[in-house]
């Protein structure tokens, strides 16, 4: 996301890139990536991976937010009964897949906010 913002001093417009969180973190695997000299395409795709899993994460948690930890479920015969959201056991599975791909290629989790130098 980029906004144009107005220089007091100069009176010269700026363009400044704000990044979203999903853009952070993946910088963020990319620069250990970096820093630990893994920079290749397998690792890459591994990243790519990993996010693909955080989006899961985050869609699975909105749901959680929003229906609960248990769901009404209409069943065959027409009676409403209480089941649990299978969200639950999905985002724990999930967040388990995450923390591997971490753990496989040597990496921490990611920081939003730091410098290259905290990964070696």
């Amino acid at each position: 996301v980029a906004l144009e913002k107005r220089n007091k001093s100069h009176g010269k417009r700026e363009v400044i890139q704000i990044m979203t969180t999903e853009e952070k973190i993946k910088a963020s695997l990319i620069a250990q990536l970096k820093a630990q000299n893994k920079y290749t395409d397998y690792c890459i795709d591994m990243v790519n991976t990993y996010m693909t899993h955080w989006k899961l994460k985050e869609a699975l948690a909105k749901d959680i937010e929003e229906n609960g930890l248990r769901v009404n479920i209409r069943s065959g015969n027409g009676f409403i009964t209480a089941k649990p959201n299978n969200s639950i056991a999905d985002i724990q599975k999930t967040t388990s897949i995450m923390l591997s791909i971490l753990d496989k290629m040597g990496l921490k989790e990611p920081v939003l906010e730091s410098s290259a130098d905290d990964y070696l």
